[in-house]
């Protein structure tokens, strides 16, 4: 949970840095593969919750609604679209900032 976070937290920052787009035939397509990986009524409304989001284009509320700690965000961070714009150096940071912070041994495999 908190590495997500840590994650996403950069991947906001970074969409609002570099202007990213919020919506994109890559985004897109993460969501349709997502949808059909997490195919449970469950993540459905999570997904659909994504869409409207990305649909808006408010990147204010979707980090509002991301960032938050409850289910819902925590669900949202699982299965977020903006997983695209991660590079493979910044989720291997991640782990290990992580794991610094909990004092856990760095399992960067997958």
């Amino acid at each position: 949970m908190v590495r997500r976070k840590l994650v996403h937290t950069g991947l906001l920052l970074k969409i609002k840095a570099q202007n990213l787009p919020i919506d994109s035939p890559a985004i897109r397509a993460r969501l349709a593969t997502t949808r059909e990986q997490w195919a449970h009524p469950m993540y459905g409304r999570y997904i659909d919750l994504w869409e409207q989001l990305i649909d808006t284009g408010d990147l204010d509320e979707i980090t509002r609604i991301v960032l938050t700690d409850d289910e819902r965000g925590e669900e949202m961070r699982r299965l977020s679209p903006f997983t695209v714009y991660l590079t493979e150096e910044a989720r291997l940071l991640s782990i290990r900032l992580t794991s610094a912070l909990m004092g856990t041994p760095a399992d960067t495999a997958g």
